[in-house]
């Protein structure tokens, strides 16, 4: 696989770009999925065949509080031997990620259940808008990564842990 180019010495380090894309390009949730996510996913050496993009996940029904419900799915789904091991959802940049932390966390919860009670194959859940991007364990509500964009860079710290 084709590595994205690396930064030189030539480029600029104003903190307008990263490794994925440029700030400006991001605008939507359709350009955070296109420009952002999907190149990160690629970068982090997941298969074609581990990605499952909205279209092809299930939708499941998850709590919004109380006696609420309500259909989803996320926009993207990582497995391992066709088992859902993390879920991804992109968000517009005038979007706070962290305001969808129930509805992924349910998502997974909903996944779990499915499966004996000493297993839980869906064990993380990662919401980005392209300039902030979370890294949640499925059952808690507090992200154990948190990466601005101009973290994803390589030899990034939070880039490396992210990895």
């Amino acid at each position: 696989m084709p590595r994205l180019p690396r930064k030189t010495i030539f480029d600029d380090f104003d903190g307008s770009r990263n490794i994925y894309c440029r700030k400006e390009d991001l605008a939507n949730e359709a350009s955070v999925e296109t420009f952002f996510v999907s190149r990160m996913l690629k970068d982090l050496g997941y298969k074609d065949s581990q990605i499952k993009p909205k279209t092809s996940i299930q939708a499941l029904i998850v709590s919004k509080g109380g006696r609420k419900t309500e259909k989803y799915k996320p926009d993207y789904a990582l497995t391992v031997k066709g088992i859902v091991r993390c879920i991804i959802d992109a968000k517009a940049t005038n979007e706070n990620p962290q305001d969808w932390t129930p509805q992924c966390s349910g998502y997974c919860l909903t996944l779990n259940q499915k499966y004996p009670a000493d297993k839980n194959p869906a064990r993380y859940f990662i919401l980005s808008n392209g300039l902030k991007t979370f890294a949640y364990k499925w059952d808690s509500g507090t992200p154990v990564l948190s990466l601005a964009f101009s973290d994803f860079e390589w030899g990034n710290a939070k880039y490396e842990q992210f990895k």
